[in-house]
């Protein structure tokens, strides 16, 4: 299931927070050169959350997550900011 964001306010596109649940287990740093990512470890897997500037780093998120080895859950929008 995916829930994307994407809302506009006047000033373009809002900064969003996303919760992210992957299934696997990391290689290496999980995405800690995202500043102020808030990352959980449990049986289930990785919930990620994180605030984001627009789509593009949402998109980079889950690319750097595919280069880990990581699957991607669920994508889930927290709160939209304008």
């Amino acid at each position: 299931m995916v829930h994307l964001g994407g809302e506009h306010c006047e000033s373009g596109m809002a900064a969003t927070t996303y919760e992210i649940r992957f299934e696997g287990v990391p290689a290496g740093d999980m995405l800690t050169t995202y500043e102020g990512v808030n990352l959980t470890v449990d049986d289930d897997g990785i919930t990620l959350c994180a605030r984001l500037p627009d789509q593009a780093a949402l998109h980079g998120v889950l690319a750097s997550a595919q280069l880990l080895g990581l699957d991607v859950v669920e994508v889930h929008v927290l709160k939209v900011e304008c």
